[in-house]
């Protein structure tokens, strides 16, 4: 019995379908799944070989960092030897200045962009410890140590010094001597030297001012060496013993030379005498004052112990202390007696002679002192207001001097304004006063040349500047230069002529060759041609001695033309 049923076509039943497409689906979705973790294997292997070829390209650029580093105590890290590039890496985090010089293992970073990377450093110390070996004077039975016979020693990590055998301090003479150097790591050095066992003493204390001893005083007593031979090398004589401190003294001990030394103190006070002071009421006194005598091998200073009441009138008593440069001090006590200033200062007074317009020097028409006070003490008042300089005329000036008392001295001065200097002068004294000044500044086997210079400078210093002078009148122009020591160029000019001439210098005068503003200075002749010199100080502080006329023409033509002059009128300049 067929089991088709009628009708049947043969297609597959849907829900036959159904199961096959579901399969099919299925089986399609699980091959997308392994594409997509091929592909994200493929990825990552991807990223992986650009970081592997970025190491690689950085490698070859910068270079390969090293993991470890060897350094020697005391020195420094060059970081381009961690890499094998030309690019150096950067500090982040170094050793610390105790680690440096510490053997032992230790961590630092440095920064190789874009990487930061960790060192271990190995600090190791390979250097032997460094240290003179010097000779060394010991006294007999003195304790001795193996420093003492090593001068600069050192090392980095540390550095101890010990004897290779201990010398026998009680063998006078000489003796060879091992010192080892050990440093912090070990290493080692080995010093040769050698000690002198004797009786000679390192140090002689002496008081100041003291007579140098005889060389025996020099040797300690020790039994078995009482027979040492010792005298000075050094010449006893020539031993300042006012000097405080350490002399040393070449000695010469059973024939072998040693040095000892002196050392000078001062232990003793000074030996003062006082003396009685009468004084002022407010008046201070120095207490040096009330001192009249001191005895001291060195500089004393003076204070007070008990000061003086300077407000009270009548007697009274203090105590002075004298102290010398050791501190060692005296005290004395002192007496005085203070009485009331009631003297008035006394003033004096010239006459002041002035042509118009020229300015008044008020202060050196007047004199004054006092009996209690000094010159700074005292207070000056000028009353000057009724002076003119302008106008010719006889004006008072009134001069009032106060002490710091109070007292006060009042005086009336005069000045004389006049329309031109009276002529009270003539030529021989003139040449009086410039033989007066020769006499003063030339001495004897002077070369011309050295005389010229000594005339210059007084001039050019001892006359002060003003800006102006009579001209024509060349006796005149000098004794204004060698009387009243003031005056301008022309007066410069005459005043070093007559000294020059008087000098038995050649010389010539020599004027600026334009009229406004005028200019006068002078040539000499030492013997090897002209030359000028201009004794006029300048405000830029121009020294115009002996100077050649290319000198004098470049100054000129680069300060306005000061000194042009029309060369046919001269003989030739240098």
């Amino acid at each position: 019995m067929s089991n088709v049923r009628e009708g049947y076509t043969g297609n597959p039943v849907y829900g036959g379908a159904s199961r096959t497409n579901t399969h099919g689906r299925r089986g399609h979705g699980r091959r997308r799944r392994k594409q997509r973790r091929r592909n994200k294997m493929l990825a990552i292997f991807g990223v992986l070989a650009v970081l592997v070829l970025f190491l690689v390209v950085m490698t070859s650029l910068h270079g390969r960092v090293e993991k470890t580093y060897t350094l020697e105590a005391g020195q420094e890290i060059d970081l381009s030897k961690l890499v094998s590039g030309k690019k150096a890496p950067v500090m982040v985090k170094d050793l610390t200045a105790e680690e440096k010089v510490t053997p032992g293992k230790y961590k630092m970073k440095v920064k190789l962009s874009p990487f930061t990377y960790t060192i271990t450093v190995t600090v190791q110390d390979t250097t032997a410890p460094s240290g003179t070996a010097k000779e060394l004077l010991g006294l007999y039975g003195e304790a001795l140590t193996a420093d003492m016979f090593v001068a600069d020693m050192s090392d980095v990590t540390g550095v101890t010094a010990s004897f290779v055998s201990q010398p026998d301090v009680n063998r006078a003479g000489y003796q060879n001597v091992g010192i080892q150097l050990k440093d912090g790591a070990g290493n080692t050095t080995l010093l040769e030297t050698r000690l002198c066992i004797s009786n000679l003493k390192r140090e002689l204390v002496l008081e100041a001012g003291a007579p140098m001893p005889d060389a025996q005083a020099f040797l300690e007593e020790v039994p078995g060496l009482e027979d040492t031979q010792i005298s000075y090398l050094t010449i006893a004589s020539t031993i300042d013993t006012t000097v405080l401190g350490t002399q040393s003294i070449l000695m010469l001990v059973d024939g072998v030379e040693l040095t000892t030394s002196i050392n000078v103190v001062d232990t003793v006070a000074p030996v003062i005498t006082v003396k009685h002071v009468d004084g002022f009421v407010g008046k201070v006194l120095d207490p040096s004052a009330f001192v009249d005598g001191v005895t001291d091998m060195t500089d004393v200073t003076y204070s007070y112990a008990q000061e003086p009441d300077w407000s009270k009138e009548g007697s009274g008593s203090g105590r002075v202390t004298v102290t010398d440069a050791s501190g060692n001090s005296t005290t004395e006590l002192i007496t005085y007696k203070l009485v009331k200033d009631t003297v008035a200062p006394e003033v004096s007074l010239s006459v002041i002679d002035i042509i118009i317009g020229e300015p008044v020097s008020y202060k050196k028409a007047v004199g004054y002192s006092d009996n209690a006070d000094s010159k700074e003490e005292l207070k000056l008042e000028i009353d000057n207001s009724k002076v003119d300089p302008g106008t010719v005329g006889t004006y008072k000036v009134i001069y009032t001097v106060t002490d710091t008392a109070g007292n006060s001295t009042t005086k009336e001065g005069t000045v004389k304004v006049l329309a031109e200097k009276p002529i009270y002068y003539d030529e021989d004294v003139v040449n009086a006063k410039a033989d007066e000044v020769l006499a003063s500044i030339l001495k004897d086997g002077m070369t011309q040349y050295e005389q010229a210079k000594a005339i210059y400078n007084w001039v050019h210093s001892r006359i002060g500047y003003i800006s102006h002078s009579e001209k024509g009148d060349m006796v005149r122009g000098a004794y204004e230069g060698l009387v009243d020591r003031r005056g301008d160029c022309f007066v410069y000019a005459c005043t070093a002529k007559v000294l020059l001439t008087r000098a038995g210098i050649k010389n010539m005068d020599i004027v600026k060759s334009t009229v406004n503003p005028s200019h006068y200075w002078n040539l000499v002749d030492v013997g090897d041609g002209w030359y000028h010199f201009d004794a006029t100080p300048r405000k830029d502080k121009t020294v115009f001695f002996m100077w050649t006329d290319a000198q004098l023409k470049e100054y000129s033509e680069s300060h306005k033309n000061t000194h042009i002059y029309d060369a046919s009128l001269y003989p030739e300049i240098n």
